[in-house]
């Protein structure tokens, strides 16, 4: 027994645990998912060289922070995905690019969902161009300071994935 929504599929089955009991159980098919951290290396304004997004989010009710993200596209890869949605989100010129790392590939919630988050460091020269952003979208591009963004990261609505995603920054290419 399946539903289906635009974003993801609920399904109900009955599925045997370990010891061999039935048991009827949730599932969530869901695409994958993707972020990036994004760092302008040069002409940043006051030291304000991370680039975040601040969007309403409809499970919060409000507008929130938060890293350029998306879904992976049927046929994408996470990478091609995530310097799409940045081409989109905060017009991220690629010939701009100068690096790129994936920081950490997790799955959100295994107790019943299937998909995976990856989420990349992405370094750029300059980020000028202007925003391709689909008919309902209202994302607003920010340029952040270091102070400002750990700052965000102790939003009580701030999610568990980009709070990870920063940690792993500040480890892997910070060095912290």
């Amino acid at each position: 027994d399946s539903t289906k929504f635009p974003i993801f599929n609920i399904s109900l089955t009955k599925k045997f645990a370990p010891n061999g009991k039935e048991g009827n159980y949730v599932s969530i098919k869901s695409p994958d998912w993707v972020s990036a951290i994004v760092e302008v290396e040069k002409d940043s304004w006051r030291g304000e060289k991370f680039v975040m997004v601040s969007q309403f989010r409809h499970g919060l009710n409000k507008i929130i922070t938060e890293f350029p993200c998306g879904m992976v596209e049927e046929g994408e890869s996470s990478l091609d995905a995530i310097l799409r949605e940045c081409e989109e989100e905060i017009g991220l010129d690629r010939n701009k690019v100068l690096e790129v790392k994936k920081l950490y590939e997790a799955n959100p919630n295994p107790a019943f969902m299937n998909n995976k988050m990856t989420c990349y460091y992405i370094k750029v020269e300059v980020c000028y161009s202007e925003q391709k952003l689909d008919e309902n979208e209202f994302i607003k591009r920010d340029f952040l300071s270091y102070s400002r963004v750990e700052s965000i990261m102790n939003f009580p609505e701030t999610s568990i994935m980009m709070k990870h995603a920063w940690e792993k920054y500040k480890k892997i290419i910070r060095g912290e």
